[in-house]
């Protein structure tokens, strides 16, 4: 008798100790669920919050004779939000692969300095020099498409409104024409050149509202007709400390009071600092080459060749900087980096397929 009892109080407490663990169980699962659902959410809440700030951030202005107004302001739709995201944080983990697979180098300073005339109607129409154009009244751009030009948005805008009206603005390009004979004399600027009306401006939201302009100093132009000019492809992932020796270079046209002979020049020199938004450099440039495209040569290994890209959008800004751990700080030029972000309006703007756009690439808008 006493031990069919103690058989069943055995099986009992058998029984209550496996309902007890399998409500214990039930709890922990719901918690643990309750818990992912919590972290899901914050995640969600945070990459809603990115998406929303790229959304602002990229937000920018369109001016055209085409529009009712003559001007209209645009917000990233989600899908370009997401597009621009997703290549951002790709770029931050491929540097910080690199930076990782990357020796200690000391860094050098070049205080070499170079600027040449391009004088023969040849090279004038050879890339990249043929990439460079003015761009009214007295700036520089790059053709970055055949339709589309690369400069600063200080050249066309005051952050109130355009410096001159749509109708006026307008870039001059070296004719590329099929029967030209390289051994010709130059022609004079008047003929040497074709001049483009512009029919589309693309300005960043964050140069009208003056939030940061140094950042924001950036503008496409679109202009009326296509042209037969080679164009420039553009990094958004320029990891420039790579090389011992960052030499920079960048085509532009100056000396515009000599309204019937503007010379084309070309210039290299060292990229003294940079850093995510900016590169610092004592290039001997004057006003007339703000906008004009900084490029650098990237080495193609399964090409064996140089491919230039431009890097960076020039400035007329200087900033005191501190170089090579000195105590003492040096005037420099301050320019705007091709960021992953900037890379991503620049292609939402001028790309006919988006979903590049995410991957690092501008699809189909160089002329070749």
């Amino acid at each position: 008798m006493e031990y069919k009892q103690l058989f069943l109080l055995s099986f009992w407490m058998v029984f209550v100790t496996i309902v007890v663990v399998h409500i214990s169980a039930e709890q922990s699962g719901t918690d643990q669920h309750k818990l992912i659902k919590k972290v899901a959410y914050k995640v969600k809440a945070k990459k809603m919050k990115a998406l929303k700030r790229i959304s602002e951030d990229l937000s920018y202005t369109i001016y055209s004779k085409e529009l009712p107004v003559g001007s209209e302001s645009y917000m990233l739709d989600p899908d370009e939000a997401s597009l621009a995201l997703t290549w951002s944080k790709t770029v931050k983990k491929q540097k910080k692969m690199l930076k990782r697979q990357r020796k200690r180098q000391k860094r050098t300073i070049f205080e070499e300095d170079s600027r040449s005339r391009i004088s023969s109607p040849f090279h004038k129409r050879m890339f990249p020099f043929n990439t460079a154009v003015h761009v009214y009244p007295a700036c520089t751009g790059t053709v970055i498409g055949q339709r589309y030009v690369l400069t600063a948005a200080e050249c066309i805008h005051n952050g109130d409104r355009l410096l001159a009206t749509i109708d006026k603005l307008r870039v001059a390009m070296y004719r590329q024409d099929d029967d030209f004979d390289p051994l010709e004399t130059d022609e004079p600027w008047s003929k040497a050149v074709t001049w483009y009306k512009i029919n589309k401006v693309f300005i960043p939201n964050g140069w009208r509202w003056k939030l940061d302009p140094a950042r924001y100093n950036y503008a496409v132009l679109r202009v009326s007709e296509g042209h037969f000019n080679r164009c420039m492809a553009i990094e958004g992932n320029a990891n420039v400390a790579m090389s011992k020796r960052n030499r920079i270079h960048f085509s532009s046209f100056e000396r515009f009071h000599r309204k019937d002979n503007p010379i084309l020049l070309y210039r290299y020199c060292y990229m003294e600092k940079n850093s995510m938004t900016y590169i610092y450099e004592q290039c001997d440039s004057t006003p007339e080459a703000l906008g004009a495209g900084i490029y650098y040569r990237f080495w193609k290994g399964e090409d064996n060749i140089w491919e230039r890209k431009i890097i960076a959008v020039k400035s007329d800004k200087r900033q005191n900087v501190k170089l090579n751990g000195d105590k003492n700080t040096k005037l420099v030029g301050k320019d705007l980096r091709i960021t992953p972000l900037v890379f991503a309006q620049i292609c939402f703007w001028v790309s006919n397929s988006t979903t590049s756009c995410g991957k690092g690439t501008i699809s189909d808008i160089c002329f070749k």
